[in-house]
């Protein structure tokens, strides 16, 4: 008999919720984190989850989710998977009626758009792939590049004998 291989992607957990936080946004992260632990399936975290709605929960309307879409850039130790993938959770609630092939192009050209790494945004406008996953790909390699690169450059300052200067006679 062949043992099931699962894998299990790792959530972070999703940041502290404050009366400021965006509602919609943490909850989405919070349930990633449950399901990911087997939770949802528990009438307790059903009752949780309602009164949260009640008190946090605001839908809001396809135009603040678009305004939230367009001003999404790539957070600060944000990886790219995890930027795409809060990229794909806004274009589907800014764009409900819309295919998946069209948020594509939109999810393509926010993504672009919003990388931190202007070397990367470069190259991906230089290229242009054709969908989210070839930009992603094509970045992930673009990031790997870099990093290589700042090591190396790194260890080559390591290795740098210390310059020492010639005595000065004195005549």
């Amino acid at each position: 008999m062949e043992a099931a291989l699962t894998v299990r992607m790792s959530v972070r957990p999703p940041a502290k919720f404050t009366e400021k936080t965006d509602w919609s946004l943490w909850i989405f992260r919070f349930e990633r984190l449950v399901v990911q632990y087997g939770l949802s399936e528990s009438a307790d975290y059903a009752a949780v989850h309602e009164c949260l709605q009640c008190r946090y929960g605001h839908d809001g309307t396809e135009l603040e989710w678009l305004v939230k879409f367009q001003a999404r850039v790539q957070q600060r130790d944000e990886s790219l998977v995890e930027y795409i993938g809060e990229l794909r959770m806004l274009a589907s609630r800014a764009f409900p009626g819309w295919s998946e092939e069209q948020r594509d192009v939109l999810i393509r050209n926010q993504f672009i758009q919003g990388v931190s790494s202007s070397s990367i945004q470069v190259q991906l406008l230089k290229e242009m792939p054709k969908s989210v996953k070839d930009a992603a790909t094509l970045a992930r390699r673009l990031e790997t590049v870099e990093m290589a690169h700042r090591r190396l450059q790194t260890e080559r300052i390591a290795e740098r004998p210390l310059a020492v200067a010639a005595p000065v006679s004195a005549t």
